[in-house]
């Protein structure tokens, strides 16, 4: 019998190597009609005794009609799905690429004159997709899908440039900061934390952490939204022009989402924030009632939960879904200076991620990135040479820390995020103002150390000391 042990291999380089093979055949297909069909490709592996063509053209028929005869230019033919085309990576065809054309006039809601995202993953990645045990493996990784499709979703109501007009925030790369610690306060303590961020127009944003409870006992919605809100204001005094946009979170469930944003912006909320993946189709219902109401503000896209997904359902298309049912900002991750980075997604993961989600899709508005998860002090300059160096468009990049600004302490071993915010802009100014290169990684903060201590940049000395640990500086 097996042993555990002998199954134990490395998950995320085996993604790799698929994701790699993929990317290089995707474009030897040719371009797919999409008037009446959306097209999913899908990687395949099947057991010995098929192959992927067979694997396909069940797919196509039980996600469908179900029927195999389906007659000549009838209503059902034109609701049956079928096999568009495939490339096998082997002789025997049980491992390759298909492209399966799926009617629209299937999910086409006529009642709203429109589609939704949550219908088009419950047949493009189905019960018979993933539960039967013929397919070894098998990965949604990419769609095809309309103008008149992309058309019908609402999208980002705001994108970069309506946040930064909404905030008075300058152009180029923009920053903000994260509630911490992730719960445990009272809504004055939490106050004092966000008031903090506010103050420094270095911020263009800040949001509540994913794990805040949403009716947490000692600082429920109504009272903390009030309390941030009423120090922002305050805050305002100080900043000087502009006002940090400030995101609650409102995700318990989806039922009820429209009564939680109702209280978060009756409460003085300027935008919101919540994880979709365990509460599909929730983007959407919060972007389509904040439409109905006239009550429209960003709306954080938190990718929680999302990784597991990605195995079966490339990320690219979940943030794909996520932009056009409505989001204005999605994280992706930071570059790190660790061998291991420190979080999904990395590499041509990564990269297709940040792809989708700022390109021309149609007439929507691209969403800002926001770089987090593990940005500081010590690899900040490391994204922002690489945002340069991929000559990608500054203003849709946000760089968001959260522990390393709100939990950075000062000599009595007190919490002080102006310390931890003084340190980031010392890191940003020795980048943007002194002679310093990025690379290599491997000694990137052993360096930039070095440059803070000529500088006399107490505050990022600090900063770099508390934050790795394992480098003894």
């Amino acid at each position: 019998m097996a042993k555990l042990t002998d199954v134990l291999f490395d998950l995320d380089k085996r993604e790799e190597i698929i994701r790699k093979e993929v990317e290089e055949h995707l474009s030897d297909f040719g371009i797919a009609d999409t008037k009446e069909h959306i097209v999913a490709t899908y990687f395949i592996h099947t057991i010995e005794s098929t192959n992927i063509e067979k694997s396909a053209q069940e797919i196509a028929r039980l996600q469908t009609s179900g029927e195999r005869y389906s007659g000549n230019g009838t209503r059902l033919q034109k609701s049956t799905g079928y096999l568009l085309d495939s490339i096998a990576f082997n002789g025997k065809k049980t491992v390759g690429l298909v492209r399966i054309a799926f009617p629209v006039v299937n999910i086409w809601d006529t009642k709203h004159n429109t589609i939704y995202s949550s219908e088009i993953l419950h047949i493009l990645a189905g019960a018979v997709q993933f539960d039967f045990p013929k397919n070894i493996d098998i990965k949604l990784v990419d769609i095809s899908i309309s103008e008149e499709i992309i058309s019908a979703f609402p999208g980002p109501a705001f994108g970069p440039k309506g946040l930064r007009k909404m905030a008075e925030y300058r152009s180029g790369i923009s920053f903000g900061t994260i509630g911490k610690p992730k719960t445990g306060l009272t809504a004055d303590e939490y106050s004092l934390v966000i008031a903090e961020a506010a103050k420094n127009s270095l911020f263009l944003f800040v949001k509540d952490d994913e794990n805040y409870g949403v009716w947490y006992k000692d600082c429920p919605l109504n009272k903390r939204v009030r309390r941030v809100s009423e120090a922002i204001k305050k805050a305002n005094e100080v900043r000087g022009k502009g006002e940090i946009i400030y995101a609650s979170h409102i995700g318990n469930s989806v039922q009820n989402l429209k009564e939680n944003i109702d209280i978060a912006l009756d409460n003085g909320a300027t935008a919101i924030m919540f994880s979709e993946i365990h509460g599909r189709g929730g983007v959407r219902l919060a972007r389509d009632y904040m439409i109905r109401t006239g009550r429209e503000v960003p709306i954080y896209g938190h990718n929680g939960g999302i990784t597991p997904l990605t195995r079966v359902i490339y990320r690219e298309i979940l943030d794909m879904f996520a932009r056009l049912d409505g989001i204005d900002i999605r994280q992706t991750g930071p570059i790190g200076t660790h061998e291991v980075p420190l979080l999904r997604p990395y590499g041509r993961e990564w990269e297709a991620s940040e792809r989708v989600l700022t390109k021309s899709l149609g007439k929507h508005k691209p969403v800002m990135v926001a770089r987090a998860g593990g940005l500081d002090q010590g690899n900040i300059i490391l994204n922002l040479h690489d945002i340069k160096k991929r000559a990608y468009h500054e203003s849709n990049f946000l760089m968001l820390a959260g522990s390393a600004i709100n939990e950075w302490r000062d000599e009595t071993g007190r919490y002080n995020p102006k310390g931890g915010a003084m340190a980031m802009e010392q890191a940003i100014e020795i980048y943007e103002n002194y002679s310093f290169e990025p690379e290599p990684r491997s000694t990137h903060v052993e360096r930039l150390h070095n440059r803070a201590k000529e500088l006399g940049y107490k505050e990022l000395i600090s900063a770099l000391k508390q934050r790795y640990l394992e480098k003894n500086l």
